[in-house]
C-alpha cells in the first residue's frame, strides 16, 4: 500500500510540474483525480459522521454506566421501590439509546467500507496504473 501511495504522490507532483504531455492526456488525468477527489470527500464525510456518532454514543454509554451503578447502590441500600423504579426506567431508556447508537455506528461503518471497496480502491488502482504507464 505504501508503494501505491508513493507512486500516487510522485505522479501528482509530476503532473502539476508539467511533464511535457499533451493537454489531452492531462485532461484525462484531471478527470481521474476529480473522481478520486469526490470519492475521497465522500469517504471523509462518512468518517466525520461516524466519529460524531461514536462520540455521542460514548456519552450515552457513560450515562448508562452511571445509572446502572446508581441502581445497584439503590438496591444495596434498600431504597424505596418508587426511587428504584424511576432509576430502572432511566436505565432502560439509556439502554435503548445505546443499542440504537451501536446500530447507527455499524451502519455508517458498513457504508464507509462499501465506499472504500467499491469506489475508492478501483479509482486508486486506475490512477496508479495510469501514472505507471505514463512514467514507468
Amino acid at each position: 500500500m505504501r508503494a501505491a501511495s508513493a507512486a500516487v504522490r510522485v505522479g501528482l507532483r509530476a503532473g502539476r510540474a508539467g511533464s511535457g504531455r499533451s493537454a489531452g492526456s492531462r485532461a484525462g488525468g484531471g478527470q481521474a483525480r476529480a473522481g478520486l477527489r469526490a470519492t475521497g470527500q465522500s469517504f471523509q464525510t462518512g468518517f466525520r459522521v461516524d466519529l460524531a456518532t461514536r462520540r455521542a454514543s460514548e456519552s450515552i454509554r457513560k450515562a448508562y454506566d452511571q445509572k446502572c451503578n446508581q441502581l445497584r447502590h439503590q438496591f444495596a441500600k434498600g431504597m424505596s421501590p418508587q426511587v428504584i423504579d424511576k432509576t430502572r426506567a432511566t436505565v432502560k431508556d439509556l439502554h435503548s439509546r445505546v443499542r440504537v447508537m451501536i446500530k447507527a455506528v455499524d451502519s455508517i461503518s458498513r457504508r464507509i467500507e462499501k465506499l472504500r471497496d467499491e469506489e475508492l480502491q478501483p479509482q486508486l488502482a486506475e490512477l496508479v496504473q495510469g501514472y505507471c504507464s505514463a512514467f514507468c
